[in-house]
């Protein structure tokens, strides 16, 4: 990643603003990259500019306070750091990277270089921080990171071996495009299980870009991208042994080696099981057991000073078990298997060429095979599913301005063996560009668009504009708009709960969709607060009904009245070693239309009513506090209440609010690190409101109804990590 080594005579936190205003400081910044010094590196500091000398050093004074320092020289990345300006020196070390490099930074997201306090798009990332958080509850999932990035939830799909989807501002999973380093190593679309069975080891943070994105990543990316980003082979190795309370247990490796200047390289490899479990006693297992094993090398090969090369691939294979628990049976008399068994090679390359010192040439590509099995009681579904992708940018900086275009190919083929009914092949070529301007270091706009020809839905043109302002050094706001569409397949949130057998062949049209959101920030010291507003659009969104006349059997059709989602973020963080407290708020107003079939005596019609997108609590609170001191000691509570949600079960339209409490304590013993965490301490379960288990099968075999609060109860959780 860009690096930056932090001041060694910074203060803490800023004076308070009324002192701010009469103090000043003196900066010395020094410019390297590779520990050499840089000269004629361009700096700016507010309405301050300098460039460095032949030492590489430059000299400000500066008003006290937080101030930001960008800095530029050609043939090298941009660098923004922010500092906290006191009395007296004050000095800065900033170390620039070759702009051939494949920088482990926000460039795997989007393609051009910007860091992200430039860039007009809004990049959320959830640091390594909440890496290990999620390492010391689950290492072999990422499902709680995204607790920490605000507007984003993880929700089962049932309570069985269906999986997650990730919502982004309360839109369905299948809208959300996941991205590992920058490529599609899940597939074309997710399936659910990607969170579930993507270990937390060896990376280093998750990237999030909210809001419709197709002129970014084409059709499958309908309410926003998540890009898992692995740690750089210069990263420590790590071994970690886990146990809990739930009989689940975590054995991982993270091992990185430097061959050569020029070879470097990095494996995960781990082992995760856990057996099934019915907390409630009521025969069901709804929490999933399963074995898993995970292998990911990794090679970074700088080829020479102007090309380096990152390739990786993959191997996952898993057995997912839930269904009747034991001897128990179903309000039918008969016993029902929920089990899903998956195996999944990918194999992918980013690269990166420096045509001159303004252009470089970047190249990804991917490939995917997935294999799987899922059981539905005495029906068996298989699939195959393959997926292509390559993508070729070319990225020039003139002046004030930052130049992408290029060409993208992405294939999906989907073979349901059992049902074959379902099974398609889509081919989507593309031509993109993008342009971003920045006149003035507190003003940018970046515009683009998409166009992509795809095979079985017809051809799509989708802009995207972004303005970003600073009018201080505090305060940064972005707008964004954007149009989108979202070609649909038969594997939907629901579908991956009951399966294809009960679903009706339809025809089945595009969804199209636009959007807006407004994202403002403020940092002050050791205060940053954030909000924003946004509001999405879907025109005939894909919805799932009863088939007419029939109740065995379920339909995917589009809807004529638009779906329409809107809401709020807000959050607050505040950082004074060895303090860290966090608080975060969600509003979300989702509507969907609702297709029902209305018949009596020699009649029948279809209605369209208008209902709350099921799933969403529409308000969502989280506070999270915690003492942390740096290799030594960390000791954490996190609080977090779940308001009213609408369900889609005729039982109960709507859910209770609850609360759930976590902790964590670790320790670092020298290279050791020994963790204990307690997770829903409350022991919130769903039995202690609405039954999980259904008293009669749905229409599309299902015995289990909507997930929405916990379903494993208390949970503790300990274990040790090895660095070396």
């Amino acid at each position: 990643m860009l690096g930056i080594i932090a001041a060694s005579n910074m203060l803490l936190a800023p004076p308070r603003a009324a002192h701010a205003q009469t103090i000043t400081g003196t900066v010395v910044v020094r410019v390297t990259a590779d520990s050499i010094p840089i000269s004629g590196a361009t700096i700016a500091a507010g309405t301050a500019n300098g460039a460095t000398d032949r030492s590489g050093l430059a000299t400000f004074t500066l008003p006290g306070g937080r101030r930001t320092l960008r800095v530029t020289s050609a043939g090298f990345l941009p660098e923004s750091v922010a500092v906290n300006v006191g009395s007296g020196m004050n000095r800065v070390a900033i170390a620039l990277h070759h702009q051939v490099a494949l920088p482990n930074g926000l460039v795997a997201t989007r393609r051009d270089v910007r860091r992200g306090t430039d860039e007009p798009t809004q990049i959320d990332v959830a640091d390594r921080g909440a890496l290990d958080e999620q390492i010391d509850q689950s290492p072999g999932s990422m499902s709680r990171v995204f607790t920490h990035i605000d507007g984003v939830r993880v929700q089962p799909f049932s309570a069985g071996s269906a999986g997650e989807g990730i919502r982004i501002r309360g839109m369905p999973g299948r809208y959300t495009k996941i991205l590992m380093d920058g490529l599609p190593l899940f597939g074309a679309t997710p399936e659910g299980a990607e969170p579930l069975q993507t270990p937390a080891l060896g990376m280093e943070r998750v990237e999030v870009i909210k809001g419709v994105t197709s002129a970014l990543y084409g059709t499958t990316a309908l309410s926003g991208v998540v890009n898992m980003v692995s740690a750089p082979p210069t990263s420590p190795s790590e071994v970690i042994v886990n146990g809990s309370t739930q009989e689940a247990s975590d054995v991982a490796i993270w091992q990185t080696y430097t061959f050569n200047p020029s070879w470097s390289g990095s494996l995960l490899a781990g082992r995760h099981y856990a057996n099934p479990g019915d907390p409630d006693g009521d025969g069901w297992a709804e929490v999933a057991g399963y074995k898993r094993i995970v292998v990911r090398p990794r090679v970074y090969w700088a080829r020479s000073d102007r090309s380096a090369w990152f390739m990786t691939g993959g191997w996952t294979s898993e057995n997912r078990r839930s269904g009747t628990f034991g001897d128990a049976r179903l309000p039918d008399f008969r016993m029902f298997s929920d089990d899903a068994d998956t195996r999944r090679a990918d194999a992918g390359t980013v690269g990166r060429i420096l045509l001159d010192t303004n252009m470089f040439l970047t190249v990804r590509a991917s490939m995917t095979r997935e294999w799987r099995a899922r059981w539905y009681g005495e029906n068996r579904e298989r699939d195959r599913r393959n997926a292509i992708f390559g993508d070729v940018a070319v990225t020039k900086t003139v002046g004030a301005n930052v130049l992408v275009g290029g060409v993208s190919l992405e294939r999906d083929q989907y073979a349901a063996l059992d049902t074959r009914d379902e099974t398609y092949r889509t081919t989507t070529p593309a031509l993109f560009a993008e342009h971003t301007w920045t006149p003035e270091r507190w003003f940018g706009v970046t515009s683009g668009a998409r166009l992509d020809l795809q095979s079985q839905f017809g051809d799509f043109l989708n802009p995207r504009v972004s303005v970003v302002v600073r009018p201080s050094d505090t305060w940064t706001a972005r707008l964004s708009a954007a149009t989108g569409v979202y070609a649909p397949t038969p594997l939907t949130d629901e579908t991956e709960a009951f399966g294809l057998s009960h679903l009706r062949p339809t025809a089945r049209e595009a969804e199209h969709a636009t959007g807006w959101s407004l994202d403002l920030d403020r940092v002050e010291g050791s205060i940053e607060l954030r909000g924003a507003a946004y509001r999405t659009v879907v025109n005939h969104p894909l919805v799932l009904r009863t088939a007419p006349g029939s109740t065995e059997e379920v339909e995917l059709v589009n809807a004529e009245e638009p779906t329409r989602t809107q809401g709020i973020d807000l959050s607050a963080r505040y950082r004074m070693q060895p303090l860290r407290l966090t608080a975060s708020y969600s509003y979300i107003d989702a509507m969907r239309p609702m297709i029902a079939e209305l018949f009596g005596d020699g009649f029948s019609f279809d209605t369209t009513m208008r209902r709350a997108v099921p799933l969403n609590p529409r308000h969502a609170v989280s506070v999270e506090a915690a003492n942390e001191r740096e290799n030594d000691r960390v000791m954490a509570l996190a609080l977090h209440l779940v308001g009213r949600q609408t369900l889609s079960d005729t039982l109960s339209t709507t859910t209770q609010p609850y609360v759930t409490l976590d902790a964590r304590f670790e320790k670092h013993l020298g290279r050791g690190v020994l963790f204990v965490t307690g997770t829903n301490l409350t022991g919130v379960h769903q039995t202690q409101f609405l039954p999980v288990l259904l008293r009669a099968s749905g229409p599309a075999g299902q015995w289990t109804g909507d997930v929405w609060t916990p379903l494993g109860g208390r949970a503790m959780n300990a274990g040790m990590r090895l660095k070396y």
